[in-house]
């Protein structure tokens, strides 16, 4: 009886497995994360989603960065476009967001304010000029409580493909 047991909750947690499916939630204001994003799409053959502000920021660099402080200071929260509507169907998230004043973008954050992550893994991954993740998994940790957060990574530039999946195959094999 208890090897019967045994094997039905093997097959079970086989089956989840099996199942579990991977989310990949960015934005990019200049298409550099939408570049990360979609690397690991491919190296892990994740469903995407591309957060969008209802209002897109200005074209213009100094006016997006002082608009962006300014909305980080007061706790502005965007409205975006869509929401994730079956977001019970991942367990697996991974968030990309440039740095914006040491944090992920705000819409980033009103993504993370309007999603339940709990009992999902997530894992963080910037696009930056160099600040590095900054405060990054400490924000979004802030935001997601109840989720499982894996160390991020930061990109700066326009990183290749190939450091991408090495950094995806890394955290994928921790993850496990």
């Amino acid at each position: 009886m208890k090897k019967l047991i045994l094997g039905v909750m093997l097959m079970a947690l086989t089956m989840s497995f099996a199942n579990a499916k991977t989310l990949i939630v960015y934005y990019s204001k200049t298409g550099g994360t939408r570049a990360i994003a979609e690397y690991i799409q491919k190296a892990v053959s994740a469903d995407i989603f591309e957060i969008q502000p209802v209002v897109p920021y200005p074209e213009e660099y100094r006016a997006t960065t002082e608009q962006a402080k300014k909305e980080i200071n007061t706790g502005y929260r965007p409205a975006i476009k869509e929401k994730v509507t079956n977001l019970a169907d991942y367990n697996t998230v991974f968030i990309g967001s440039p740095v914006w004043w040491g944090t992920i973008a705000l819409p980033v954050t009103t993504f993370l304010a309007e999603h339940d992550l709990s009992d999902k893994t997530v894992i963080p991954f910037v696009t930056h000029g160099g600040g590095g993740i900054s405060n990054v998994e400490k924000d979004i940790a802030k935001l997601a409580p109840r989720a499982a957060l894996l160390p991020g990574q930061a990109f700066s530039g326009g990183a290749a493909e190939q450091d991408v999946v090495k950094w995806v195959n890394k955290v994928w094999k921790n993850k496990k």
